[in-house]
């Protein structure tokens, strides 16, 4: 009986697992999309000082990962749409959250 709990523990945990990492995973040209708005935005940021421009790459690695594990491959087409017709939907100011907390771990000295 124990070890029928256990089994069936460990298949729903990779089940559950599972699930997550393939709903968490954007395409490679979605990742691609992304990184190629992001990255030149970054790098024109006069914020940034010339050593912080050098860390866009991985900023925008960042919030990426961040965002993979939060949305779906759906969602990204969501916020990518209201992205692109400049819509504040509520999807597009949570995914916003991630740029600061990105920014503290990438930028602060």
């Amino acid at each position: 009986m124990r070890r029928n709990l256990l089994i069936l523990a460990a298949l729903i945990f990779a089940s559950i697992a599972s699930a997550e990492t393939a709903s968490a995973q954007w395409t490679k040209f979605q990742r691609d999309e992304f990184t190629n708005g992001c990255l030149p935005s970054c790098q024109r940021n006069q914020n940034l000082s010339r050593r912080q421009i050098s860390r866009c790459e991985a900023y925008c690695a960042c919030v990426m990962r961040e965002g993979e594990s939060r949305y779906s491959s759906a969602q990204y087409e969501i916020l990518e749409r209201d992205a692109r017709d400049n819509v504040q939907s509520q999807l597009l100011q949570d995914f916003a959250a991630i740029y600061p907390v990105c920014s503290r771990r990438i930028f602060s000295d």
